[in-house]
């Protein structure tokens, strides 16, 4: 193949063209565009911003500023929990939201009460402010109640779901060994 007369007339027609290349006219003025850009490149602002070690948004100024401003919030997170602690020492109602977050059972138990309750708050706004519709609000009650009604059995009903189990399948490994037919 490599002695091909076919190759060997390409090559030889494409080694003639390059040469032609390099004498014409059209060399000559891209050449001259490209090291104008290039000197221009080297004095650019945006190009030293693509060109530094840290990223384009890492350079900003309002990268530096959103960083600042997550690490106050996160302090004063930071600070509300430790006062939170010490204020809710013996307090009941601390203790039993505590008991929501012992399993995730119990926190979506929260979460499916939390929506019937907002569905509940929603209902009185539609009325006399004229804010979220009743489809929302039927929406997050049916699905609060719906939790409810199956709190509890979400993994039983994700871990014997044959929907799931047809995906999980098709990414799993074959155990067959040699035999596998």
């Amino acid at each position: 193949m490599y002695n091909s007369v076919l190759l060997r007339l390409g090559h030889r027609i494409g080694l003639r063209f390059s040469k032609l290349y390099k004498t014409s006219l059209i060399h000559k003025i891209s050449s001259r565009i490209r090291k104008n850009f290039t000197s221009y490149k080297e004095y650019s602002l945006i190009n030293k911003i693509f060109q530094s070690l840290r990223g384009v948004f890492q350079a900003s100024f309002v990268y530096r500023i959103s960083l600042k401003l997550l690490r106050i919030f996160d302090g004063l997170l930071g600070f509300l929990f430790t006062k939170k602690t010490r204020l809710t020492a013996g307090s009941e109602i601390a203790n039993s939201l505590d008991l929501y977050s012992i399993d995730l059972r119990y926190g979506l138990r929260l979460f499916y009460e939390s929506l019937v309750f907002l569905a509940i708050i929603f209902i009185p706004g539609r009325i006399f402010l004229g804010f979220p519709s009743f489809k929302l609000s039927g929406i997050l009650l049916v699905l609060g109640l719906f939790g409810i009604l199956i709190s509890g059995k979400e993994f039983q009903i994700v871990k014997t779901s044959k929907f799931l189990e047809f995906f999980i399948d098709i990414f799993s490994l074959d155990q067959g060994g040699e035999s596998w037919w």
